[in-house]
């Protein structure tokens, strides 16, 4: 994602409440932008779901900084809204962002994207039991019990920061 991708990024991430649908974070529509810079990408590789069968988890992970300086991690799916990551702490030699998604069918997960503080490799996990920790009214801290999709995140070119566009959004953001 460019400057030109996020020109709404901004508005949407001081909503600290997000929606109904999902705590920690907010869904961005496609063809939105804002003066955050994306600094890092990855994209998820060998996705495995519960049982060990390989899983599809087609995305972009970007890390983007905020012009106050905040970081939020932004993951953009093919036809649908990009789901924003505010929602975030450190633990030992990795930042984790965490955001709790109750789609149409009400049943919440939990996307936890832990990303190495020195670059490199990370992991992406979704879990739908999990122990949780509340640390103030917008923020949270969630302990994986049962995953139900892990994922590699592997490096990816650094983003340009040339403007683009993205297209249109088919819809919202997908279950696991």
């Amino acid at each position: 994602m460019t400057r030109a991708l996020f020109f709404m990024l901004a508005v949407v991430c001081a909503s600290c409440g997000g929606s109904p649908q999902l705590r920690g974070g907010s869904t961005l529509a496609a063809g939105s932008a804002s003066s955050g810079v994306a600094i890092d990408a990855w994209a998820p590789k060998d996705c495995r779901d519960a049982k060990g069968a390989s899983a599809e988890r087609a995305s972009r992970i970007e890390l983007v900084k905020l012009p106050g300086g905040a970081r939020v991690l932004v993951e953009q799916r093919q036809g649908y809204d990009s789901l924003v990551v505010r929602n975030n702490f450190v633990e030992g030699a990795e930042v984790v962002y965490q955001v709790i998604i109750k789609p149409a069918d009400g049943q919440l997960a939990l996307h936890e994207f832990r990303l190495p503080n020195a670059g490199g490799k990370g992991r992406l996990s979704v879990a739908r039991r999990w122990r949780q920790v509340e640390s103030s009214e917008h923020r949270f801290r969630g302990y994986v019990e049962s995953p139900v999709v892990t994922c590699s995140l592997e490096p990816q070119a650094r983003p340009s920061t040339k403007p683009a566009r993205q297209s249109a959004s088919a819809g919202q953001y997908p279950r696991p």
